[in-house]
Parts: C-alpha cells; sequence; structure tokens
C-alpha cells in the first residue's frame, strides 16, 4: 500500500530525511528527479542514516562508515571498512511521485 510520507520540494537534490510512519520509520533520499526509501536505521548498530553521508546512490552511515546503495540496498562496505557480508543488506522500499508528492509502498505495522 503506497503511503504519502513528503512534498518533493521538502528534499533537495542529494538530500534525504527521515520521516515517521505509524510505528515505522523510513529513509527518503533525493537524487536528481528520483526518490528513494530504505529503512532509516543501519543493519549494524542501528545508527540513525538521516545523520549519513549520501553521494549520488552511496549512501555511509554516520557511525562506522558502512557503505550502502539505495537503490537495492546492497552493502558496499562494512562497518569500518569490514566485508560487506558482515551485515545485512538494507530494506529498501518502491516509491513513486504523484502531485507533487513522494509516496512508498511500505507495510504498516
Amino acid at each position: 500500500m503506497f503511503v504519502k510520507v513528503c512534498k518533493i520540494s521538502e528534499l533537495e537534490d542529494g538530500a534525504m530525511n527521515k520521516f515517521e510512519l505509524g510505528k515505522s520509520s523510513v529513509l527518503i533520499a533525493r537524487a536528481g528527479d528520483r526518490f528513494f526509501a530504505t529503512e532509516s536505521s543501519c543493519t549494524h548498530e542501528e545508527a540513525d542514516l538521516s545523520l549519513g553521508i549520501l553521494l549520488e546512490f552511496k549512501l555511509t552511515c554516520p557511525l562506522h562508515q558502512a557503505k550502502f546503495d539505495i537503490r537495492n540496498g546492497e552493502v558496499f562496505d562494512g562497518p569500518n571498512g569490514t566485508d560487506p557480508s558482515s551485515i545485512r543488506r538494507l530494506g529498501v522500499f518502491s516509491t513513486k511521485v504523484e502531485a507533487g508528492e513522494v509516496l512508498v509502498d511500505i507495510p504498516l505495522s
């Protein structure tokens, strides 16, 4: 089920923000005219990824610098440069834009 999360005007290119959706939180990242939705917490030690760094499609965790691909959740680097297989992929969700708003397909619990 797609849920309205924010207006596209709330995020500039290269920006990201965490949004609360019921009991879940989701990270919305903007890369150009594309919007991506992922889990908002790092899969290593649950750091808030909205405080990290986004360069193109690569999101770096602010705590131990694990690196994720926001397009598919792939782990580029594990914490502090360890083997990427040391942590699980980042959960990603489908997005779409309608009437100037970002919608995310996320199960609400």
